[in-house]
Formats: C-alpha cells, structure tokens, sequence
C-alpha cells in the first residue's frame, strides 16, 4: 500500500492512503471514481468511517443487494462492500470476517465503525488528491467527486446508473424522474436496433437531461456544505 503526504495527482488506483490535517490523519481512499473515505490515526488502528456517511452507505448497501451477486475476476470488486467505493484495506479485512453477501443492511452496518466529523466534508477540508481529470468535471467536481457520489447515495441515487430508491429521494429529486432509469437505457438500444434511430437519439437526449438535472441538484446539496453556495456548474 503506498502512503503519501499528499500530492495533487487523481487517485485513480486502490490502495491510495494520504497524510492530511484532519482529526483522524491517515486518510484511506476509495477506489477510482469512488465515494466512502476510511481514516486512521496510525496503520495498526482499525479504519473509521465518518458518521455523516452512515444513511448513504445504508443506501450503498440497499442498492447492492437489489441485483444479483456481481462476476468479477477481483474478489474486492464482488464483495458485499465494493473496492471500487470503499478503501481496499477495508473491504480486504471485512472479507477476512467473512461477512456475507447475503446479509441485510443492518448486519453488514454492524461490522462497520464509525467516528463524528471525520471527514472532509466535515472539517470543510480539500482532500490531497483529485477526483477526476478536468475534462471530466468542474473545478468542484475534480476536488470533490468522492463527496459528490456520497451524496448521491444519501439522497437515494446511485451513481453511474441512476437507479433511484424512491423511499430515499426527497421530492425535488423524485419529480424529475420521467423516464425510468432501468428501463429507458433497455427502451434505447430496442429502438437502435429496429433502426428507430430519430426516436432513440430524442429518447437519450431526454435521458441525458433528466441525468444531469438530477445531478445537478446532488452536486448543489455538497457545495452548499463545503461552500455554502450552489451552482449549475456539473
């Protein structure tokens, strides 16, 4: 595992831990494109999860169980607790406990440890790496995208697909779901492929917006807590 004092590059591999002023200083990342950080006082501790992320990692956990157990050539990638969104250390040792896929949330929640105002979020702190390159995403994007796919949990959104747990929205988000966002990507490829080509390009044009304008309101609910401001910018 490599551990550095911090340095602006995207923290695009599993493994990334940083050295930042914050209450618990060994800063665990997720994996690329990610959401849950993990933190430790020295290597030996056991990992911490702020508490702010606990409904969003509830969530995190309802959408998992909500389709089938995933293939994947990398253990950590299939596990109940996902690499991709959680530290790897952390997903590697929850493994060795041998937790369950076929758990509930609530018995997954209990395996896991949590800490008040750990977080960037909490500190209002910039973490050490970024998110994403800057052709894919603003200036807040790039420096909180983590925060930004937490947030999307927490509101009932999962991130990349869209799929929504409705009991989990609020309703300025459950208002701009028109189209159903497992079911319109199956509609879309039905019409390329009976060559309905005008109809599937409208179809994911509206798609598209409805994405973004979903987006738009998770990303505006994390800089009103990091910035105390909103914006339109994605």
């Amino acid at each position: 595992m490599k551990e550095q004092a911090g340095h602006k590059e995207i923290a695009s591999t599993d493994g990334i831990v940083a050295l930042e002023d914050l209450p618990l200083p060994r800063v665990l990342y997720p994996g690329f494109y990610g959401a849950f950080f993990g933190f430790q006082s020295k290597e030996s501790d056991p990992v911490f999860l702020c508490s702010c992320a606990k409904e969003a990692i509830r969530n995190y956990i309802r959408f998992r169980l909500a389709r089938p157990r995933l293939l994947n050539r990398y253990p950590t990638r299939a596990f109940i607790l996902d690499s991709m969104h959680f530290p790897i250390s952390l997903v590697e040792s929850l493994m060795k406990l041998q937790v369950l896929y076929k758990y509930k949330e609530d018995q997954v929640m209990d395996y896991l440890e949590f800490k008040n105002r750990l977080c960037h979020e909490c500190q209002r702190a910039t973490p050490s790496y970024l998110y994403c390159h800057a052709m894919y995403g603003s200036k807040f994007k790039q420096q909180f995208g983590w925060y930004i796919n937490k947030a999307g949990f927490e509101l009932g959104v999962e991130p990349i697909t869209c799929y929504i747990l409705p009991d989990a929205c609020p309703k300025q988000i459950l208002e701009l779901i028109k189209l159903d966002p497992r079911e319109t990507p199956v509609r879309y490829s039905e019409l390329n492929k009976a060559g309905r080509l005008e109809e599937a390009h409208a179809l994911n044009r509206a798609f598209s917006k409805q994405e973004r304008d979903v987006w738009r309101i998770v990303e505006n609910s994390v800089r009103e807590r990091f910035l105390g401001t909103s914006s339109g910018q994605r």
